[in-house]
């Protein structure tokens, strides 16, 4: 709910408030009805000191009415409306004796209508409800209810209308923060998935490659060294990228993409056909490419036992085929059923079926 605070360890980069905004404007362009209360109290009969006395405590009455709405909760009872309730009821009846019924009567609609604004719903009505009883005893039991009806009639209006813009205003509210939790969700999500694409891709190709430096270890120690030095690179770069990721600073190539995943490929002794050139494909769609390229080539190492794997690009289309055992339940696993959420997000398709005659075909269409 909708709290506003003018403290200096407030966040410097949370957003502004719009309500704040909001009830300042609907407080403040009631503040001419003060006028008819001041030339009460100006062409009164009073002593020029009691006369100015009244303007003045009029005015005060206005600066602290405004100065409240700079600090309101709907979710508890704070300190600084409570004070000002109190503030305004004690200017409201010292000009009483000058103004008339004007003075008191006027002041009774601004201390309802900021009460609506300023405390949560339950406080709020109990508070307006009882100054527009007062009022309204006060009218009726005067001898005067002809000349104060309309004030009655306007603070009956004015409550109504500020109690629908309260209650648009908390719906607002509660949309705005269900709408927050999504992002927050969502955001978890596609950072699940990142490093979930990271990590399993960049662990694969270790394991392939240690895989590789064992065996070569005592036949060729020269190409083992090799290999370890690539799996302490890939290590790093895997280090470099989660950290990327985590911090939404890092955008995948296309092009790198398919040359890493070429290379891991062959490394284990998969024969891959990739094409050199991926300038065809539209911008908006290379990132996307590139994850759909990482996953699929990284569950081609891991599960397929293929002995070939052909990637083929268009404008729109990527397609990933092998030659290996198949796909019996294609979404089992987080990484490809991931990849579809992430393919449909940006408005794709993702399929996966068989290749004839055996094999695994990925392919997205966006």
């Amino acid at each position: 709910m909708r709290t506003s605070n003018s403290s200096p360890t407030a966040n410097p980069e949370s957003q502004p408030d719009p309500w704040e905004r909001t009830s300042l404007l609907l407080g403040g362009i009631w503040i001419i009805f003060l006028a008819f209360p001041i030339i009460t109290a100006w062409t009164s009969e009073a002593a020029l000191w009691a006369r100015v006395a009244t303007i003045a405590c009029l005015v005060v009455f206005a600066i602290v009415y405004m100065w409240g709405y700079l600090d309101t909760s709907w979710t508890h009872v704070a300190r600084r409306p409570v004070a000002v309730i109190v503030v305004l009821a004690v200017l409201a009846a010292i000009s009483y004796p000058v103004a008339g019924l004007n003075g008191p009567l006027t002041c009774l609609i601004f201390i309802m209508s900021y009460s609506i604004w300023a405390f949560p719903y339950r406080v709020s009505m109990g508070i307006a409800t009882a100054a527009l009883a007062v009022m309204l005893l006060v009218v009726f039991t005067s001898g005067e209810t002809a000349q104060w009806w309309f004030l009655a009639a306007l603070a009956v209006i004015l409550g109504i209308g500020l109690t629908v813009a309260r209650t648009a205003a908390e719906s607002g509210e509660r949309h705005q923060e269900t709408e927050k939790q999504l992002v927050m969700a969502q955001e978890r999500e596609r950072v699940g998935r990142d490093v979930h694409d990271l990590l399993g891709h960049t662990l694969t190709a270790i394991t392939v490659k240690a895989e590789l430096a064992e065996k070569l270890v005592d036949a060729d120690p020269a190409r083992a060294r090799a290999e370890l030095a690539e799996i302490q690179a890939l290590s790093r770069e895997a280090i470099t990228e989660v950290r990327h990721t985590v911090g939404s600073l890092r955008a995948r190539r296309l092009d790198s993409e398919i040359a890493g995943a070429t290379a891991a490929l062959n490394d284990a002794g998969i024969t891959v056909a990739a094409p050199e050139d991926v300038t065809i494909v539209e911008p908006r769609l290379r990132m996307l490419f590139a994850w759909v390229v990482r996953e699929a080539t990284t569950n081609v190492l891991r599960h397929s036992g293929a002995e070939n794997c052909w990637i083929e690009i268009g404008t729109s289309r990527l397609s990933i085929a092998d030659d290996g055992r198949g796909a019996t339940s294609p979404f089992a696993g987080n990484g490809l059923r991931g990849l579809r959420e992430r393919v449909e997000e940006a408005g794709g398709t993702l399929l996966v079926s068989t290749r004839e005659p055996g094999g695994t075909i990925v392919e997205v269409t966006a």
